[in-house]
């Protein structure tokens, strides 16, 4: 089944909760290093996992864009990158920065679906899927990792 990725149709933050909380998350450590960059313009971001647009993003003058060594790209505020990523000083152009952060997960067995992001964009779910927020409690800031990608970026 093929997930159209739109806003019409998509589950809300509320309906993902319920998803979440019957889940089991664990708590996971981010770990390898990612590019990053400050954002000069208003900028679109498409997220890409393996040639499938995963989601997208604006990224707005000093939001940080964060490119995976995967090279799947997604947007952070200044804020949360800092509390996630450790490096030097944050610049236009791409610099290394070691990750450090953490999550709370659960690998994904229902039916696919999408959801609306924490950033207001559609974000597709498939089954063996990671779905993560920074706290055990989710509050309003679900997403999603691809399967292939979550153990790369964590453990």
């Amino acid at each position: 089944m093929k997930i159209k990725l739109s806003l019409s149709g998509a589950r809300s933050q509320k309906e993902m909760t319920d998803i979440w909380n019957n889940g089991a998350p664990k708590k996971y450590s981010k770990y390898g290093t990612v590019l990053a960059r400050l954002a000069k313009d208003r900028t679109k971001i498409i997220t890409t996992v393996n040639g499938k647009v995963e989601t997208q993003n604006h990224a707005e003058p000093g939001d940080v864009i964060v490119t995976n060594p995967g090279g799947e790209q997604y947007v952070l505020s200044k804020e949360k990158f800092k509390d996630r990523y450790t490096g030097p000083s944050l610049r236009s152009d791409d610099t290394s920065h070691k990750a450090n952060g953490s999550c709370y997960a659960f690998k994904y067995a229902g039916e696919p679906l999408s959801f609306i992001a924490a950033w207001g964009e559609a974000m597709i779910l498939n089954p063996g899927d990671y779905l993560c927020s920074p706290t055990k409690e989710a509050d309003g800031d679900i997403y999603r990792i691809e399967g292939s990608v979550f153990p790369k970026t964590y453990r």
